[in-house]
């Protein structure tokens, strides 16, 4: 295998371990997985793992309420998936246009930017549905 290729794995297995992360609740820990798969992708040129990264760490910002930075990411993520051609585009482009909606409303930032509500939110992102 080589050098690419093993960097190519690393980065999945880092965005992996990262979604696992923040499903547990470990927002900061995660995000920083994020970050370091993206500079993988980024360096080796894997084009889907960087978009994939940039989606979920969009997610995550716009969680927080920063929407500018988040539909940058998103913006990103799109257009890495439209020049592949990737099956998923159009959920990443829903995400997109809800994350859009959250920003161009004033009063949902507002609410969005209340310290409680965010910790409501993400505790309601990371938990798994009952069965």
């Amino acid at each position: 295998m080589n050098v690419k290729a093993k960097l190519h794995k690393k980065a999945v297995k880092l965005h992996k371990k990262g979604h696992k992360l923040i499903k547990k609740g470990k927002i900061k820990e995660g995000f920083a997985l994020y970050q370091e798969t993206l500079a993988i992708a980024d360096n080796i040129g894997a084009l889907e793992v960087k978009a994939h990264a940039l989606s979920n760490m969009a997610q995550i910002i716009a969680n927080n309420g920063d929407f500018k930075t988040s539909l940058s990411y998103m913006e990103q993520s799109i257009e890495i998936l439209k020049k592949l051609e990737a099956p998923d585009l159009e959920k990443i482009i829903t995400i997109y246009e809800d994350i859009k909606f959250m920003g161009e409303n004033k009063e949902f930032e507002s609410i969005m930017n209340s310290p409680k509500l965010k910790e409501i939110f993400n505790d309601m992102l990371i938990k798994k549905p009952s069965k």
